[in-house]
């Protein structure tokens, strides 16, 4: 459908209006080109007196990252495409990476990507009443096996988190199933995810946000997880915490979690990587215990005979008022008091 010229206000409106996860690859690609290689030093256009390199770390400078992401962003082989995913997480929009590039000077980058950017508004605004869905990347053949580090039990809501925590745990060569990018075709959905998670999945990591507790799939998968290993022995289910002030379900309070909101991603790591071997488990059954206590046969062998009952200590206090042992004997023969 032809669309009507805009104007450069209405250009800005539908920037502003459009979050940067629209931007294709076509786009992000002629970003990465532009922003990647080393910048030269300049004055921002704003009038702060700021000066930042036209590259991508300037965009990174006026975003205000802290410096754990920045680290990530300056580490990563594609340092723009990391940077706009981690904008994509602050909920930051086209229109804030076009101010951005704009205060650098860059005009060369906004001559380029303007048409492509419009593109990609009308494309997500056309879509946009979609029920949200991951793309999946790589086609799944019901016939492999192949077995991954983590099964990702995430609400829909929550998928820029789920996108983030995927890019960083297969970044660090984790391989994970992701609900929606690896679904098995055909077959009833609970069914199939059983199958996953106890069969190729060695753990279940739960993002852990308010969405997640009202989600009933999260739900399913997080307590056929824990059936699984309800004593946490093998660490089946590793619980992540996304969102402040939010809830742990009851039953895996006992188990411990790492919190992504305080940067534990190395925490996460480690955890993923420790092998689940079944060791714990044969520790466990390794281990002798003394036979437990027959109650009723030891009852049996006290025999009470009434008669043999000495009535002197069957007397109440006459202080007190409270009644003191009976004497008796038992089977053997021998006093005891009851």
């Amino acid at each position: 459908m032809a669309r009507a010229h805009l104007s450069a206000d209405n250009v800005e409106n539908l920037f502003s209006e459009t979050p940067l996860d629209a931007l294709n690859f076509g786009s992000l690609k002629i970003l990465a080109d532009h922003l990647n290689p080393n910048g030269k030093l300049m004055e921002l256009k704003d009038g702060t007196g700021i000066y930042v390199y036209d590259n991508f770390t300037g965009i990174v400078e006026q975003e205000h990252f802290p410096p754990e992401e920045i680290k990530d962003i300056s580490d990563n082989p594609n340092p723009t495409n990391e940077l706009i995913s981690e904008m994509s997480e602050k909920s930051c929009t086209i229109g804030d990476l076009f101010r951005d590039v704009l205060n650098m000077g860059r005009i060369d980058i906004v001559q380029i990507s303007r048409a492509n950017w419009v593109k990609d508004c009308h494309v997500y605004a056309d879509k946009r009443g979609a029920a949200p869905q991951m793309v999946m990347e790589i086609p799944v053949n019901l016939g492999h096996t192949k077995q991954y580090d983590a099964f990702l039990s995430y609400a829909y809501p929550n998928l820029r988190i789920a996108k983030r925590t995927i890019r960083k745990l297969e970044n660090e060569g984790f391989t994970l199933f992701v609900p929606g990018r690896d679904d098995l075709p055909g077959g009833a959905k609970h069914v199939l995810t059983a199958y996953v998670i106890e069969k190729r999945c060695k753990r279940v990591i739960i993002l852990l946000t308010k969405a997640f507790r009202s989600s009933p799939e999260c739900d399913f998968q997080v307590r056929f997880a824990n059936a699984l290993d309800s004593g946490a022995i093998e660490m089946k289910i590793i619980p992540v915490i996304c969102e402040d002030n939010v809830e742990v379900p009851r039953f895996l309070n006992f188990i411990h979690t790492c919190d992504i909101t305080k940067n534990e991603w190395s925490k996460l790591y480690r955890a993923l990587s420790h092998q689940c071997t079944g060791e714990n488990t044969r520790f466990l059954e390794s281990l002798t215990y003394p036979p437990p206590v027959n109650v009723e046969n030891e009852f049996q062998q006290l025999s009470i005979h009434t008669d043999n009952i000495s009535e002197d200590r069957y007397q109440p206090d006459g202080d007190s008022g409270i009644v003191h042992d009976i004497k008796a004997q038992d089977g053997n023969g021998n006093e005891v008091y009851v």
